[in-house]
């Protein structure tokens, strides 16, 4: 984008991963002379980092977005800090002005005032996937698991969530298939998964699997296991 400039970043550690709260100013088009640009809109975006040097942008999205016109936020949005509370959760904490980012004063009669802003997010709440509609599918790489403690944080309130386990093949494995699972509803950050019968996926670690995903009104936000990645893998195209 030609009329973004990056203005700020905080960063955070964050589960095993740095967090950066980038602020992004949307410049105006008319304002071409010298390098430095003073009036337009500024708000945040969320970016991520594996050794807190090189940055990597998701979404591309306004972490928090403006307010409507002539309300605090409505111009600029400067989220300056992030906090996880005991239950996971997370509370953020914005300024919001209702003027533009000016260099000098702004036009007589505008004002120019800003306000403190609180927000709060689920756990992992950053990104989910979500079918744009019906059946929604993902599948993961080829994982070699540590331990059989397998949780996904999900959203599915009048949805369901099921999982099944094949091999790299894209093969279920018998007694681990989407008919076999019982089906994660309603709301959770934390929820154990298992199988008819009592199966977990103990059976399964040291041993190369997939995981397969099938939604209905139901977000994924995270998967919290302990697991190798098998690099390398070969992409099987399936239509």
């Amino acid at each position: 984008d030609d009329l973004l400039q990056f203005y700020s970043i905080s960063q955070y550690w964050y589960h095993d991963h740095f967090i950066g709260i980038l602020q992004r100013h949307h410049i105006a088009e008319t304002e071409t002379s010298g390098g430095v640009k003073w009036a337009g809109k500024v708000d945040d975006e969320i970016v991520y980092s594996y050794n807190g040097i090189y940055w990597l942008r998701s979404k591309r999205e306004s972490l928090l977005p403006r307010a409507p016109l002539g309300e605090f936020a409505s111009e600029q949005v400067y989220t300056s800090s992030m906090i996880e509370l005991e239950d996971g959760s997370l509370r953020f904490y914005s300024m919001g002005d209702i003027g533009e980012h000016f260099g000098a004063e702004p036009i007589e009669g505008i004002e120019c005032k800003n306000n403190l802003f609180v927000s709060e997010m689920r756990q992992c709440g950053f990104v989910c996937l979500e079918p744009a509609g019906g059946y929604g599918y993902f599948t993961t790489r080829v994982l070699i698991p540590r331990n059989g403690d397998l949780r996904l944080n999900y959203k599915a309130p009048n949805g369901v969530v099921r999982v099944q386990v094949s091999n790299k093949s894209h093969q279920p494995i018998s007694g681990f298939s989407f008919e076999d699972f019982v089906e994660l509803r309603g709301d959770d950050t934390s929820s154990a998964v298992s199988w008819k019968e009592g199966k977990t996926i103990d059976d399964f670690i040291g041993n190369e699997i997939r995981l397969e995903f099938q939604l209905f009104q139901a977000q994924i936000y995270a998967i919290d296991w302990d697991f190798q990645i098998r690099y390398g893998d070969p992409i099987i195209e399936r239509i």
